[in-house]
């Protein structure tokens, strides 16, 4: 099996509302840097903005980890 082909089948299988959540947040990140860009002329703002962007957003996708983790863990014991 070609890696795009497992891609496609791993992806097939998600939820539908994941693929979506996944979609804007990728929309969502770019947007934020396109208006630290346009929002400060100086180039060390716009590095502390793009910086502060990746880091809200490593901590947002930790947080969303976790709480599927707990939301699955909570599955296995209804089930």
């Amino acid at each position: 099996m070609s890696a795009q082909a497992f891609l496609i089948k791993a992806i097939s299988n998600f939820p539908v509302f994941i693929c979506r959540w996944h979609t804007l947040g990728r929309i969502r990140f770019t947007m934020f840097i396109f208006i630290a860009l346009l929002s400060f002329q100086l180039h060390g703002y716009q590095n502390e903005a793009k910086f502060a962007i990746l880091i809200a957003s490593v901590l947002a996708g930790i947080g969303g980890f976790l709480l599927l983790k707990l939301y699955n863990r909570k599955q296995k014991k209804i089930v």
